[in-house]
């Protein structure tokens, strides 16, 4: 059976295809000059469709046409990396999807014209069209793109999902080279079939996105459970230490009354006062959070040979949760604790820690050493634990936290020094 299109029919394919593309655009993030950017990439994609129905005319059987289609797909891909800020492995997921999403409207605008009649079925083509987008919008679309990114883990499926849109448009090829007015049962059965495909590789990619949400809120989970072990490890050790201080200041307190040398007596004074004086609760930065937080951290370092040297002004934190200011200064100093703790070089255990205000901003910057290789993912070091499932959240919440005040945060490396800058407006 012979095929023919021409230069209209080529650039009205390549309109729809655009149109269906144009859905997942809307929502991803867009390059500069995006306006002429889209007219530039509709008009010069609506030509090249037109040049191509114009040129290949004419196919025979399944093969050519399957050609025809594959061709106006890939298209779709260029296109959105034109436009949109995106990489080249998310404009072929996207142009497979928008494939699949006109394909479905295509077989079922075919299904409408066995049951129309010829006069109006443009207009029909039309509404059938809209609603067929607007609801793979709502329900599909919406659901896979998040804060203009791409939620799901498409590197892994855009195979499978070829694959399954091939298979439907063998169908729909053969279904119009062989089938006839006598097997028009046969013909509905294969479009219904065919379109279901479509629906299965749209559905499929929520029902992804939905796992891939509900396995990172189980993984929270199990790391909210591991952080508080932890905690309780920490509190307890805090705990250990200072029972052990107190004991021991007992015995020298009772050894204080037996010495008779005065010069004696004033070092062992001094002494006492300097094993004590790093659990004097005396650190006030002006946030009763921020001071519990800093002496617990101070506690732990005094114990395991970490300077920690401090500059912190907490004033006018009042405006953060006590849970987010916890969760950020926490998984900070939790961070740069993690990272000098092993360090052979003692020298080279110590954090600098300074908190101030500056124009509406509260300004956090923590520096440390490090002597690993370390390796970034998203803006942010990839754990170097060997319980990686339970770690990287840290950072990961410092960041979500921060951004939920409108902050930003930044990580930089180099020369073996490790540096976490956050900063989050102050509200007037």
């Amino acid at each position: 059976m012979i095929v023919e299109y021409n230069f209209v029919q080529g650039a009205n394919y390549m309109l729809q295809i655009l149109m269906a593309c144009n859905l997942f655009a809307y929502l991803l993030k867009r390059r500069d000059k995006f306006r002429i950017r889209f007219l530039a990439g509709m008009g010069g994609s609506l030509l090249i469709g037109g040049i191509i129905g114009e040129f290949f005319s004419v196919f025979s059987f399944w093969g050519g046409s399957i050609l025809f289609y594959g061709i106006f797909m890939l298209l779709g891909i260029p296109y959105l990396w034109f436009i949109n800020d995106v990489t080249w492995e998310e404009a072929i997921y996207c142009s497979v999807c928008s494939f699949a999403i006109q394909h479905f409207a295509s077989e079922l605008c075919q299904m409408a014209s066995l049951l129309v009649k010829q006069q109006g079925i443009l207009f029909i083509y039309f509404v059938l069209y809209i609603m067929t987008y607007l609801l793979f919008y709502q329900t599909c679309i919406k659901k896979m793109i998040d804060d203009h990114e791409i939620v799901v883990k498409f590197k892994n499926t855009i195979i499978p999902i070829a694959a399954i849109l091939l298979i439907s448009l063998v169908l729909s090829v053969s279904k119009r080279n062989f089938y006839s007015q006598d097997t028009i049962v046969l013909a509905v059965i294969s479009q219904i079939y065919d379109m279901l495909c479509c629906f299965f590789v749209l559905w499929s990619q929520v029902l992804q996105k939905n796992a891939l949400y509900f396995q990172r809120e189980l993984d929270y989970r199990d790391y909210l459970w591991k952080t508080q072990q932890e905690n309780y490890r920490l509190t307890k050790e805090n705990i250990d230490i200072i029972n052990r201080k107190c004991h021991d200041l007992k015995h020298q307190i009772s050894a204080l009354r037996t010495i008779e040398n005065v010069k004696q007596k004033d070092e062992f004074i001094k002494s006492i006062e300097d094993a004590i004086m790093v659990y004097d609760a005396s650190m006030d930065t002006g946030n009763k959070v921020l001071d519990t937080v800093l002496m617990e951290k101070s506690l732990y370092c005094k114990e395991h040979g970490i300077l920690m040297t401090c500059m912190a002004d907490g004033s006018g934190l009042e405006f953060l949760d006590t849970v987010d200011l916890y969760t950020i200064f926490g998984n900070a100093l939790d961070n740069a604790i993690e990272g000098v703790k092993n360090l052979p070089d003692e020298e080279k255990r110590v954090i600098i820690v300074k908190i101030f205000k500056r124009d509406h901003l509260l300004m956090l910057q923590i520096e440390n050493y490090y002597d690993s290789d370390l390796e970034f993912a998203e803006g942010l070091p990839v754990t170097t634990k060997k319980d990686k499932a339970y770690h990287g959240y840290g950072m990961k919440s410092i960041r979500y936290t921060v951004e939920k005040y409108n902050g930003s945060m930044n990580v930089s490396a180099g020369e073996n020094q490790f540096t976490l800058s956050l900063l989050i407006p102050i509200p007037k």
